[in-house]
C-alpha cells in the first residue's frame, strides 16, 4: 500500500519548522561558544532528525541540505577544522533554504527548490576549502517567483482557517499516558478491595448458617440470624455491583489506553517504501535480479520506534542482497530462479508487531560459522562444540564476527547485525533468526507497539519481584526437582526433546540459595536463538504496564532494563532477558543445595587477565581443577568490560599487557566501590624492585614471579583469599 503524505504533512511541517528555529537559536549560542561540546551534540542531534525525517517523507531537498551540515559539524565536532563566523553565516543561510523548502510543502506539497549553488558552498565547506558565500546569490528566487510564493501563502492560509487536526507534543503524551498509569494502578487496589469485600460475603454467609441452625435451640438467635442475612446480602449485592464497575472501568481503560498511544503511532510505510529505491540501487551494483515486495505497510507503529529500526532494517536488507541472494549463475547451478527474493512482512499480533525479513537466498553455513566462533573464542571451545544451529546465530550479532572472505563495499567488515542488535534492543525488541542451508534465511524483529508500556510476568525469588518482559518468554513450567539433570556440567532439564540449562534467579541477587520445595517454578526465556530457564519462587501473575527507563545513574545496569509500579506502588526492576542469559551462561555448574552458597568454591569466579592465550589456558586449567569458575581477558581494558557486567570473587592478572597494563588496571579496580576489597593476585616477569613496590601501592594483594611459578603455591594463596 502506498504511503499518502497528506496525513503527515502538518506533523511535518510542524516539526521541522520548531526544530529548524531551534538550529537557528543554537548557531547563535555557539558563534559566543563554540567550545560548547553539548550544545554542538544537540545541533547535530537536530540535524538527523529533521534529516531522517525529511528521508521518510521524500523531501530530498530537505534531507539533502541538513545531510550537508551534518557532514560539516561533525567535522567541526572532530576538531577537523574550528567554527567560525563563515560556518555561522552558512548554516543561517541553510535554515532559510529548508524554510523556503517547507514552504514550498505547504503550498504544493513539493518541497523542490533549487540547491545547486548551495550545495556547491557546503561540499566547499565539508573539503575544508575556502567557503564563498557569494555563490548563492544564484540562488535566488526571482521576484516573480517572491510575489507567486506571497499569493501561495494567502491561499494557504485563506483555505485552512478551520483546522480539523492538533498538533500534540510527545511529551504532553508521555504526560497523559503516566496519569492513566496512575488509573491503572488504582484498579489493582480496587480489585484488591473487592477481594476483600468477597471474603466478608463469605463469612457473613457461614456466620448465618451457623447462627441459624442454633436458633433451633434459642429462639433469640432467628432474629440475629435474619439480621446476619440482611447484612449479607447488602454486602453481596455491593459486591457484584461493584465487581461490574471494575470490569467497565477495565474495559474503558484499555481502550482509553488504545487512543491515547495511538497518538505517537505511524505507519510502517514510512520506513519500507523509501527501501524500493535503495533495493534498486544496491542490487544493480551487485549485478543481481532481486523481486523485492512489503506487506503491511499500513500497520501503525511508535513513532520513538519506528526512528530506532529505519538502520537495523537497511542493514538486514543489505545483508540479504550481499550475503544471501546468490549470483544468477551460483541459483542456476543450484536449480534456482535467476531472479532471487527479498520480502518484508508486517504483521501485528498479541500487542506486538512482528516485521520478517524474508530472502531465498544461500541460507547460513553453520559449519563456517561454528569454525569461525572456535577460532575467535578458543577459551569457550567445549560450548561452542555442544552448540545446537540455531545457537550458534547468536554469533553473527557480535561486533567483528563475518564469515565472509571478500570485503565488499556493503559488508564482510563484521559490522552491522551489532548496531541491528544495539538498536532492537534499545526499544525492548526481541530478534530470531532462522535459516536453512541452500534455502533462505528469515530474520524476524519482534517489536513493541509502544514504548510506553511492557507486557511481561511478576516473579518472585528471594523476596524480592522482578518483571520479567513476556517477548522473551517461552513457556512458564512447574516440574519436579528431580527432573533436574546433570549433563556436561551443567543443570538441564528436557523439554519436548530439547535439552535446557536452568540457573535460579537467586543466584544473582548475591544470595544464598537452597531449594527444599519439591515443585520448581520455571520461566523459559530465549533470546537470539540462547534458551535457559529460570527458576524463580512463584509466577505472580501476568500484567500491562507503564514502562518507565531507568535514571541516568543506574543506566549501566545492563541486567535491569527499566522499572514499573505494582499495585502497593512499589517499584519492580524488569529484568533484560538477553544480558541476563549471558552471566548465567558463565555459571559452570548448579547444585542447588550447595554450590551457590556463598562458602562454596563452586560459586566462586575468577577473573584471569593476561594477553598470553597459554598463561590463561594454564591458570585457568589450575584454577577450574580446583572447582573454580574462570573468565578469561585479554588485557586491562576487556578486563574492565567484563567486570561491568559480572561479579569476581578474586581477579589474577600479568602486568605488561596492550592497551591497559597491569598497573593501570589495578588502580582502576580499587577505584570502584563493588571492587575495593576484592583479592588482586600479580603473576608477572615483573616482581622485584621498583615494579612489587609500585604494584603493592596500587593494591595488589599477592605478588608471584612467573619463574617461581607453581600450582601449589597459587591454589594455597586463592584458598587463603576467597576459600
Amino acid at each position: 500500500m502506498a504511503l499518502d503524505k497528506k496525513e503527515f504533512i502538518d506533523n511535518y511541517l510542524n516539526e521541522t519548522g520548531e526544530n529548524l528555529q531551534t538550529l537557528g537559536e543554537i548557531t547563535i549560542h555557539l558563534r559566543k561558544h563554540p567550545d560548547d561540546g553539548d550544545k554542538l551534540a544537540e545541533f547535530l542531534r537536530l540535524l538527523h532528525s529533521i534529516k531522517g525525517t525529511s528521508r521518510m517523507m521524500e523531501y530530498g531537498t530537505v534531507e539533502s541540505i541538513a545531510h550537508g551540515l551534518e557532514d560539516i559539524f561533525k567535522g567541526v565536532r572532530d576538531r577537523k577544522y574550528s567554527l567560525g563566523k563563515i560556518h555561522i553565516q552558512l548554516v543561517l543561510s541553510s535554515i532559510s533554504y529548508m524554510e523556503r523548502a517547507l514552504d514550498q510543502i505547504k503550498a504544493t506539497g513539493n518541497g523542490d527548490i533549487s540547491i545547486k549553488a548551495l550545495q556547491a558552498v557546503l561540499e566547499q565547506a565539508v573539503a575544508g576549502l575556502p567557503i564563498n558565500l557569494d555563490l548563492l546569490d544564484g540562488d535566488k528566487p526571482a521576484e516573480k517567483e517572491i510575489v507567486q510564493k506571497d499569493r501561495q501563502e494567502k491561499k494557504a492560509v485563506k483555505e485552512n482557517r478551520e483546522y480539523d487536526t492538533v498538533r500534540i507534543k510527545i511529551s504532553m503524551v508521555d504526560e497523559i499516558i503516566r496519569k492513566l498509569n496512575s488509573l491503572i494502578i488504582q484498579q489493582f487496589q480496587f480489585k484488591r478491595e473487592n477481594e476483600s469485600i468477597q471474603k466478608l460475603d463469605e463469612t457473613l454467609r457461614k456466620i448465618r448458617t451457623d447462627v441459624s441452625h442454633l436458633s433451633d435451640t434459642d429462639p433469640r438467635l432467628k432474629s440475629l440470624a435474619e439480621e446476619i442475612g440482611e447484612s449479607q446480602k447488602l454486602v453481596h449485592k455491593i459486591s457484584k455491583n461493584y465487581s461490574e464497575e471494575m470490569v467497565q472501568l477495565e474495559h474503558s481503560s484499555f481502550e482509553l489506553q488504545e487512543q491515547i498511544l495511538g497518538l505517537r503511532m505511524l505507519p510502517m510505510g514510512l520506513v519500507l517504501n523509501p527501501l524500493k529505491k535503495m533495493v534498486e540501487e544496491t542490487t544493480l551494483a551487485m549485478g543481481k535480479e532481486i523481486e523485492f515486495e512489503t506487506t503491511g505497510t499500513d500497520l501503525l507503529l511508535d513513532k520513538t520506534i519506528l526512528e530506532q529500526i529505519n538502520d537495523p532494517i537497511i542493514h538486514i536488507v543489505r545483508n540479504a542482497i550481499d550475503h544471501g541472494i546468490e549470483s544468477m549463475e551460483e541459483r542456476a547451478a543450484a536449480g534456482k530462479p535467476p531472479q532471487g527474493s527479498v520480502a518484508i512482512r508486517c504483521t501485528s499480533e498479541s500487542g506486538r508487531l512482528n516485521l520478517k525479513i524474508i530472502d531465498d537466498g544461500r541460507g547460513l553455513d553453520f559449519k563456517k560459522i561454528r569454525a569461525k566462533a572456535l577460532s575467535l573464542y578458543p577459551d569457550q571451545e567445549e560450548e561452542i562444540k555442544e552448540m545446537a544451529d540455531n545457537q550458534l546465530t547468536s554469533f553473527l550479532f557480535r561486533s567483528g564476527f563475518s564469515t565472509k572472505q571478500k570485503i565488499t563495499s556493503l559488508s564482510g567488515r563484521g559490522v552491522g547485525l551489532d548496531i541491528v542488535q544495539t538498536n532492537i534492543e534499545n526499544v525492548k525488541g526481541k530478534i530470531i533468526m532462522s535459516s536453512e542451508f541452500g534455502k533462505g534465511t528469515t530474520i524476524t524483529l519482534s517489536l513493541p507497539l509502544s514504548l510506553a508500556t511492557v507486557d511481561g510476568f511478576f516473579v518472585s525469588s528471594q523476596e524480592e519481584r522482578f518483571l520479567i518482559p513476556a517477548a522473551f518468554v517461552r513457556e512458564i513450567l512447574i516440574i519436579e526437582k528431580t527432573d533436574i539433570m546433570a549433563i556436561l556440567n551443567r543443570n538441564v532439564i528436557r523439554v519436548r526433546d530439547q535439552i535446557i540449562p536452568v540457573y535460579p534467579l537467586a543466584a544473582l541477587l548475591d544470595k544464598d540459595v537452597s531449594v527444599p520445595r519439591e515443585k520448581l517454578s520455571i520461566v523459559v526465556v530465549e533470546s537470539l536463538g540462547d534458551i535457559i530457564g529460570v527458576i524463580v519462587d512463584s509466577v505472580i501473575q501476568f500484567a500491562s504496564l507503564i514502562y518507565k527507563p531507568l535514571p541516568n545513574n543506574l543506566i549501566k545496569l545492563k541486567v535491569i532494563q527499566g522499572v514499573v509500579f505494582d499495585e502497593n506502588f512499589d517499584i519492580i526492576n524488569i529484568l533484560y532477558i538477553p544480558d541476563l542469559i549471558n552471566r548465567f551462561k558463565g555459571i559452570r555448574s548448579i547444585e542447588f543445595r550447595k554450590r551457590f552458597s556463598s562458602q562454596e568454591k563452586e560459586y566462586k569466579q575468577i577473573l584471569v587477565v593476561d594477553d598470553s592465550l597459554s598463561t590463561r589456558e594454564i591458570e585457568k586449567s589450575i584454577l577450574e581443577l580446583d572447582g573454580y569458575n574462570v573468565v578469561q581477558a585479554v588485557d586491562g581494558i576487556d578486563a574492565l568490560e567484563k567486570m561491568r557486567d559480572q561479579y569476581f570473587h578474586l581477579i589474577l592478572t600479568d602486568v605488561q599487557m596492550p592497551r591497559m597494563d597491569g598497573y593501570t588496571l589495578i588502580e582502576n579496580i580499587r577505584r570502584q566501590e563493588k571492587f575495593a576489597e576484592t583479592p588482586i593476585i600479580v603473576v608477572s616477569s615483573e616482581s622485584e624492585g621498583d615494579s612489587r613496590r609500585r604494584l603493592e601501592k596500587s593494591g595488589a594483594d599477592t605478588i608471584f614471579s612467573k619463574k617461581d611459578f607453581n600450582r601449589g603455591s597459587l591454589l594455597q594463596k586463592v584458598r587463603e583469599l576467597i576459600g
